[in-house]
């Protein structure tokens, strides 16, 4: 898993001292250069969730690079990790804002859905 994590650490191109200083605090430092160096091997669950959020990446993909989950091919379209990009930004959002936005993007979803068909056209385009 430290060559995993130490991976996405150089393509952040991120250092342990600053993965240390966005864990969270109370964390010691200690524990995370162990799983760095390879001493600890399978740190506890919180851990290494505060880990992959310093990093900002999702605990699957560290675990999916240290070949401990098998890799599930994602959608490449550029709209949809643009799609994916923005719904972890509403995850890191505190709770007030987190059901705000969730409360937009329903009557978004709601309005759009009401304008297209169930076959993907637009009800604009079916009355031509």
């Amino acid at each position: 898993m430290s060559k995993a994590i130490l991976s996405v650490m150089t393509a952040r191109g991120m250092s342990a001292t600053d993965i240390a200083e966005k864990m969270e605090s109370g964390r010691n430092r200690a524990t995370l250069y162990r799983i760095l160096s390879g001493a600890t091997q399978d740190p506890k669950i919180s851990t290494f969730v505060d880990i992959c959020h310093a990093l900002d990446v999702s605990p699957i993909e560290v675990l999916q690079l240290a070949h401990i989950v098998e890799h599930t091919p994602r959608d490449t379209d550029l709209l949809d990790i643009r799609l994916r990009q923005i719904f972890r930004r509403v995850q890191a959002l505190p709770e007030r804002f987190k059901r705000l936005a969730v409360a937009q993007l329903a009557s978004i979803t709601e309005t759009l859905h009401e304008e297209v068909d169930v076959e993907g056209r637009a009800r604009s385009d079916v009355a031509q």
